[in-house]
């Protein structure tokens, strides 16, 4: 990273501590694979000139199933995959268009969210070794993982320009909220599909050009049944033998993991040398702050009235409790010579002078090899589970390959052969639900020629093999033996459409004066009252509710009529016939500020997709062949 340029603009310690820190990560753990840029890169789509890769598609589409399948949601491929596609090429016109502004977020505040990610902190404190584990889950190297959120961080400034600025003013938070609380005095009535539906008789004409229209609805599903074999790495933990020398070594291989160095508290007062102030004013400023605290005045005020790092003035000089090698050198080899409570002279630094004062000392620990004992004995049974998994996959594939059925893989590796019964494509089977497994299963070379599948992963622990057993194509139904549920679509259909036929009527005629008990008699119905009603009124569906709100005010002593058709299939008539408002200057402001600021929210938010369709519609986007 450009450390001179960091360096150039940081202005505060505990910048460059930061940096140091990330600096160390990267040390320890390296920069990820060094890849060719000679060799061709597959690419699915290009975005402005700028390639969404293969690789990245690959990548994006595991992540997205895995969250899928954690949360328990079916896994659709094609759907997945197309929307991990659209998902990425949008992300790039983002880009593209941040890139265009100019925008830019730095090495030094992209370290410090990697250091403050509680996600990689362990009590509270930054872990390279849960850093570099998370990442790795993930897919990422330290590097590409810096990269990836450098660039999201840079997205995230181009949308929230967009999100973050949108405003209500106090007249329009006003009148959305006496809108809000308004209520509304209502009546209506229900026509019901269910009464009307058992008046409504079918032809056999009706029923055959019903069929015909809809043949695709009648067709049975597809279905496979599966033979399988299956292979978890924890069921081969219980074949794992670990012994006490092999526990011990890797105690000690790992003797770094379980030692904490010592570490040391510190508080500063930095007196900063800039263009106003030269190194003998620092020098001369900072020898008399010293010769203050060693008079006996507090160094915590003196930090907060005159020292130069902000990050830590505020916490009287501050800077917490530190590893040795965080700070720079001068700073350092001044902080290790200091016993407890001490106070140094002026320090010189790139900064300016430091006054350095240690406040508490951590011991260097190291934990004992009796408490990890049993923690250490798992991740080498891990290990090993691990290995024998790896080994034994490859012979499976291998055996599976050869064999003319599952018998001898079976036998071999002390697997027993399980079935699925008959399953569709979509399907919620443990195995069979598995999208790679159905995709197999409807390939040629299983389905036809009757072969054995090739090794197939579920997760990166769960192997499976499978062999198709029976297979059952989708056949189309006859006319027979569908004509009850055809019949009862057209009376559900008919009836939903008498209901609202039925609806239009009665609002007609309470517009042309008819009275509301006529019109209840006439058609048989029963009205229903609800005076004072509000939005979010209980005990009433939600669609008559948003209906009668959606009326226009009512003349004096009249009412306000509508209709509508209901998701069930029902139809309603709606009449409001008075409306009361609060008044909008009478809820002080600052009840208010909270609901301007979610609505001003949900506007930048819709600015920001807006925009986002915008830009995406105009950009210059090609999808190539490797994703068909």
């Amino acid at each position: 990273m450009g450390i001179e340029a960091i360096r150039s603009s940081t202005q505060g310690l505990i910048a460059k501590m930061i940096v140091g820190a990330i600096i160390i990560v990267f040390a320890l753990f390296g920069f990820g694979s060094i890849t060719t840029f000679l060799a061709p890169v597959p690419k699915v789509a290009s975005v402005g000139g700028n390639d969404v890769t293969q690789q990245e598609m690959e990548l994006a589409v595991e992540r997205s199933r895995q969250v899928m399948l954690a949360r328990g949601l079916p896994v659709e491929e094609d759907r997945l995959r197309s929307g991990v596609l659209d998902s990425l090429i949008n992300r790039q016109v983002l880009i593209n268009q941040a890139n265009d502004l100019d925008l830019a977020f730095s090495d030094a505040s992209t370290d410090k969210q990697i250091l403050t990610t509680e996600a990689f902190q362990v009590e509270g404190q930054f872990d390279a070794e849960r850093f570099r584990q998370i990442i790795r889950n993930m897919g990422y190297q330290p590097l590409s993982y810096r990269q990836e959120l450098q660039t999201d961080m840079k997205v995230q400034q181009l949308t929230a320009a967009l999100s973050q600025t949108a405003f209500l003013t106090e007249k329009e938070a006003r009148g959305i909220s006496s809108l809000a609380q308004q209520v509304r005095d209502l009546a209506y009535v229900l026509i019901t599909r269910d009464k009307l539906r058992d008046s409504i008789t079918t032809t056999p004409a009706q029923l055959e050009d019903y069929y015909n229209a809809n043949l695709s609805d009648f067709q049975t599903d597809e279905t496979v049944d599966l033979s399988y074999i299956e292979l978890r790495k924890d069921s081969l933990l219980s074949e794992v033998e670990v012994n006490e020398v092999e526990i011990r070594a890797q105690y000690e291989d790992r003797s770094t993991s379980y030692t904490r160095a010592e570490r040391r508290r510190s508080s500063h007062i930095l007196v900063a040398i800039s263009d106003e102030v030269t190194g003998a004013q620092a020098k001369a400023k900072a020898d008399d702050l010293h010769r203050k605290v060693l008079a006996g005045e507090s160094f915590e005020t003196l930090a907060k009235e005159h020292s130069d790092d902000p990050g830590s003035a505020v916490n009287g000089g501050d800077l917490g409790f530190q590893d040795a090698g965080v700070f720079v050198t001068e700073f350092e080899a001044t902080l290790a010579n200091l016993a407890d409570g001490d106070v140094s002279t002026p320090v010189l630094s790139d900064f300016g002078y430091h006054i350095i004062k240690l406040t508490g000392v951590e011991v260097a620990t190291v934990t004992p090899f009796e408490e990890v004992r049993d923690r250490i004995d798992a991740d080498v049974r891990e290990i090993k589970a691990e290995d024998l998994f790896v080994e034994r996959s490859a012979r499976l594939a291998e055996i599976a390959f050869e064999a003319p059925d599952l018998r001898d893989p079976s036998v071999s590796l002390d697997l027993t052969i399980k079935t699925t019964g008959h399953v569709g494509r979509n399907n919620a089977h443990p195995v069979a639900g598995a999208p790679a497994v159905m995709e197999a299963a409807y390939l040629p070379d299983l389905l036809t020629d009757g072969n054995n599948s090739n090794l197939i992963e579920i997760t990166p622990d769960h192997h499976v093999v499978v062999r198709v057993t029976g297979h059952s194509p989708s056949v189309q139904r006859s006319l027979a033996e569908v004509e009850a549920l055809i019949a009862d679509r057209i009376r559900d259909e008919k009836a939903a459409d008498d209901a609202l036929a039925q609806a239009v009527e009665i609002e007609r005629m309470l517009k042309s004066g008819s009275i509301t008990r006529f019109v209840a008699d006439q058609f048989g119905v029963e009205w229903k009252v609800i005076a004072g009603a509000t939005r979010s009124q209980g005990g009433v569906d939600r669609q008559v509710i948003e209906r009668a709100f959606q009326l226009a005010r009512p003349a004096e002593g009249g009412k306000s009529v509508g209709h509508i058709g209901l998701a069930n299939g029902d139809a309603a008539v709606v009449t409001v016939t008075g409306i009361q408002s609060t008044d909008p200057v009478s809820v002080p402001w600052t009840e208010l500020q909270t609901l301007a600021r979610a609505l001003a929210s949900r506007s930048g938010a819709n600015d920001r997709t807006e925009y986002q369709a915008d830009i995406v519609t105009q950009a210059d986007v090609s999808r190539t062949a490797a994703e068909d």
